[in-house]
């Protein structure tokens, strides 16, 4: 069977994919949950990633085309590194395998979509379609191995240098599944085995995408049996990419906390500090459902419990003011200490700047996109290999979007707020 596990763990991993949605998903969800705990401290205490000056192209199928997730990385980066010159580029094409697809052959897709822009950076997300959507097959399987193994020597042999990142195959839902095997996780799960095995043993960052998503599903089911993170199986909505996202930055050693700011009752304090986290308000059930972008998204200011402890001071009221402006009332906790989470007051300055930044991102991946999918061009087309002259057009069109690149960075820019915890 497959070469790098033996026959018995293949079988293990294969039997916990089809029930682990019933059988052990109280236990796997729980042990999930530790671990990103975990996870998020010994982030803290490693490097970032990315560098300043970085180029990454994301590279992947058509749930990468979706350009969610992507976004959702992109913004994190600009606001909780506002110094930092990141360029993040979207090369997904639907339908792609490690062989290639509809925009040609993979060593046609390396030249012409990831390294004629001579990334850093290239994250490798496919997986999907490379199963077949069908039991597990151990031809399939190694025409997925040894693809990968080309993708990513491929990328070195050309960008000495270069940084890989990887991402498991994402979870196939067979309870919202219009195509394919009702077991067809069970494959992805032996392909997210050798993407995680392969990582390991090369000293590449790998995000756990199938695991990610399982896990979030088994914690949505908790409070709504139907709850899915996929409207086809397949595709991810708004809440399943921001989980995707948060387990690539995780894999990246990103910092959990934008701010997390202690004051002293009734008196104002001033902080710059990064922008909160900014994405889509259907994507803030992912909150809810995965420790991953939960972790990532501390925004909050505090108060410790009062010296003086007495019970009327677990029944305390406090006011919260940013800039001299009444916000809400807040309750203290049961030890008299109070914390608020900043997140979820929307018309907070800080919130619309960031949406503001989210705004720019979008803009900009959506012209990408439009240009992307109008695949009848020469430059584009998988019919023949571009010229030098096509590839410095297809470079020249993603560079001119520069300019809104330059915009959502400076929108990142931390601006001085003061904030206030007056008891009432």
């Amino acid at each position: 069977m497959v070469s790098y596990i033996t026959t018995e763990v293949m079988e293990v991993r294969v039997k916990i994919s089809r029930f682990q949605r019933t059988v052990v998903s109280s236990s796997l969800a729980a042990g999930l949950f530790a671990a990103g705990a975990l996870r998020s401290d010994a982030a803290s205490q490693q490097p970032f990633f990315l560098h300043n000056g970085d180029t990454v192209v994301f590279y992947g199928d058509s749930i990468t085309e979706q350009q969610m997730y992507p976004r959702d990385i992109e913004t994190f980066v600009d606001t909780r590194f506002p110094k930092m010159h990141v360029k993040f580029i979207n090369s997904g094409w639907s339908g792609d395998r490690v062989t290639g697809g509809g925009g040609g052959g993979i060593d046609l897709r390396l030249k012409r979509d990831v390294i004629n822009y001579k990334p850093t950076v290239v994250t490798i997300f496919l997986g999907m379609n490379d199963g077949a959507y069908t039991k597990y097959d151990e031809n399939t399987f190694q025409t997925y191995k040894n693809g990968l193994i080309h993708i990513i020597d491929s990328l070195k042999a050309s960008l000495p240098g270069v940084r890989i990142s990887l991402l498991t195959p994402s979870y196939y839902d067979r309870n919202v599944k219009k195509w394919g095997s009702a077991d067809y996780n069970a494959t992805l799960v032996v392909y997210t085995d050798f993407v995680k095995h392969y990582a390991f043993t090369h000293n590449i960052p790998v995000a756990d995408e199938n695991e990610a998503l399982s896990s979030a599903i088994i914690e949505g089911e908790k409070t709504d049996p139907n709850f899915a993170v996929s409207g086809d199986g397949v595709h991810p909505d708004e809440v399943g990419h921001l989980i995707m996202a948060a387990a690539v930055l995780n894999s990246w050693n990103a910092p959990p906390i934008a701010q997390d700011l202690v004051l002293q009752e009734g008196v104002p304090t001033t902080v710059t500090s990064p922008l909160p986290w900014p994405f889509p308000d259907s994507a803030r059930k992912a909150l809810d459902v995965s420790f991953l972008p939960k972790d990532l998204d501390v925004f909050q200011v505090s108060l410790p419990t009062p010296k003086n402890f007495t019970p009327a001071d677990a029944d305390a009221k406090y006011g919260l003011y940013v800039d001299g402006t009444f916000i809400s009332t807040v309750p203290a906790n049961a030890d008299g200490s109070v914390t608020v989470d900043l997140n979820q007051f929307p018309n907070l300055p800080q919130e619309k700047q960031a949406q503001t930044v989210l705004g720019l991102v979008e803009k900009r991946v959506d012209l990408w996109h439009g240009f992307w999918q109008n695949r009848g061009i020469d430059f584009v087309s998988p019919k023949d290999v571009p010229t030098e002259a096509e590839l410095r057009k297809l470079s020249d069109e993603n560079k001119s979007l520069d300019t809104l690149r330059d915009d959502a960075h400076n929108a990142s820019q931390p601006l001085p707020h003061t904030f206030l915890l007056k008891k009432m």
